[in-house]
């Protein structure tokens, strides 16, 4: 049986305009003709827009949006090409804010008859409008909150899909309406727990390279430190209470013990109970580390120092094994006032990471402040400061940030060196190796006072 030529030539609109678009059935009631004028006026505009005629586009792309809006996603694409284009040219704030009305039509029109598009769906298109009113009206509070609700519906419908310009202009409007009050500040945390959360799942870093998703976890950051919490309440008013933290998923968890660190909000019950809940989950060296540095702020250094060096023994990560041996260092020194265990564990934070200076201004002042204590005469006590000093020279060499503090010590404490009378008189030149006695056994270098 043959089809007839109508028939085929029907079946080919009805395929291409609608299944493309996802709006079949107000396709099927458009009939051929009606269908090539509205391809006809969809060139037009298209090659005028291409050509940078826009003015010459403008008749028939609103012809498009009033006669068949559901023909093609390309009428609202080019429509966002054409009245940014007018929006950017415009000579009075008047007629500016007027395109930018109809550039904000062009969204709406498009989540009406193309919101179920397959590539760029509903989600998509909120994100996108959101960021044109962040874009032109940001400094109106009332179009703000718009584009937040917009930031809000996309991230409901897209999470890990979502792009990553639009989770920050969504957090960076929270932000501004929290600090307005025009949306709560548990509201704000509650949006930036989930963004934060999103941005350090694995599906986010597959989509974009690594560059990328750093300078999204560095604006994110910047956003929570600039909100000075002085309430760190608001956590748990989100979470509604610390007893809920038991329903709380591993990575929900992570989440917010990552969120509080950077906020400053450690002090608190639900801090607490985050922690001691995520060790008894998971007992990783991460989770000993976190409670490691909890019982410091309680002032139970016995416990503090067992997960210290639990956290070291279990980690294969060098860097926080080098981390938990540098913070055991400072507690073993400071608390338990024992600088010889105290320098056997800032030398392995050392050796563990090399370019990092905190060590060495840590074995400096260690070496400083127990010359008096080491035996031997006034001269063997004094030299005890050049092993001090080479000790702060290292932490600058290796470990630029350190240099200010470096300088500070290296003004201090040369001033206690050997004179050079007193070093003749035990046989030594500037410049001769010598080894400082006792527990510190270190070579060093004579210098005069």
């Amino acid at each position: 049986m043959k089809i007839s030529k109508v028939i085929l030539t029907s079946m080919f609109f009805a395929i291409i305009f609608g299944l493309s678009t996802g709006n079949a059935l107000a396709n099927s009631f458009r009939s051929e003709k009606d269908s090539i004028d509205c391809l006809q006026k969809l060139s037009v505009a298209s090659l005028a827009i291409e050509k940078n005629m826009h003015i010459h586009a403008v008749g028939p792309w609103r012809s498009l949006v009033e006669d068949c809006p559901d023909i093609s996603v390309r009428i609202y694409s080019d429509g966002v090409k054409l009245w940014e284009q007018f929006i950017e040219n415009a000579k009075e704030e008047s007629t500016r804010q007027a395109y930018v009305d109809t550039l904000l039509m062009v969204y709406d029109k498009r989540l009406k008859y193309f919101g179920e598009y397959q590539k760029y769906p509903e989600g998509w298109i909120l994100g996108r409008k959101g960021m044109e009113i962040i874009k032109y009206r940001r400094n109106n509070l009332h179009s703000l909150k718009s584009a937040y609700d917009c930031f809000a519906k996309s991230y409901s419908l897209r999470k890990e899909k979502s792009e990553p310009a639009v989770l920050l202009a969504w957090m960076q409007s929270s932000k501004i309406l929290s600090d307005e009050g025009i949306v709560s500040d548990s509201s704000f945390i509650s949006d930036y727990v989930s963004v934060y959360g999103e941005v350090q799942k694995w599906q986010l870093q597959e989509q974009y390279n690594s560059n990328i998703v750093h300078k999204v976890q560095q604006v994110l950051t910047s956003i929570i430190q600039r909100a000075n919490f002085e309430n760190c309440d608001v956590f748990s008013e989100v979470l509604g209470g610390a007893e809920l933290v038991a329903d709380l998923t591993s990575s929900e968890i992570n989440t917010y013990l990552e969120v509080m660190k950077i906020s400053g909000c450690v002090e608190t019950e639900l801090f607490t109970s985050l922690v001691l809940k995520k060790y008894e989950m998971n007992p990783s060296p991460e989770a000993a580390f976190d409670l490691a540095r909890m019982f410091i702020r309680k002032r139970r250094f016995n416990k503090s120092a067992d997960f210290y060096k639990e956290a070291a023994s279990k980690t294969t990560d060098d860097s926080l094994k080098a981390v938990c041996y540098f913070e055991l260092a400072v507690l073993t020194d400071g608390h338990f006032k024992k600088p010889v265990e105290a320098r056997q564990y800032a030398k392995r934070s050392s050796l563990l990471m090399p370019q990092w200076g905190q060590p060495h201004l840590l074995l400096g002042s260690i070496y400083a402040r127990e010359a008096n204590n080491v035996s031997g005469n006034d001269f063997e006590k004094n030299a005890v400061y050049w092993v001090a000093v080479d000790q702060f020279l290292t932490a600058i060499r290796k470990d630029n940030s350190c240099k200010v503090e470096a300088l500070k010590q290296i003004d201090v404490y040369t001033q206690y060196f050997p004179d050079k009378q007193t070093c003749f008189f035990y046989g030594l030149d500037e410049g001769q190796e010598f080894v400082v006695g006792d527990w510190i056994n270190e070579p060093t270098t004579v210098r005069y006072r």
